[in-house]
């Protein structure tokens, strides 16, 4: 559960372009997300692609 904040070693550098798909996926199989789930979803997803 913790994974997610782990400091890592390296700078990643953002990558848009798995962050527009990974967003455009998720708001796809989510339609009627509420506001907070949408940004909850937002903000891990800009995590995982290095925002």
């Amino acid at each position: 559960m913790f994974e997610q904040y782990q400091c890592k070693d390296e700078v990643q550098e953002p990558d848009f372009a798995m962050y527009e798909a990974k967003k455009a996926a998720w708001v796809k199989a989510n339609p009627g997300a509420k506001p907070t789930e949408y940004e909850a979803a937002m903000r891990a997803i800009a995590r995982e692609c290095g925002f």
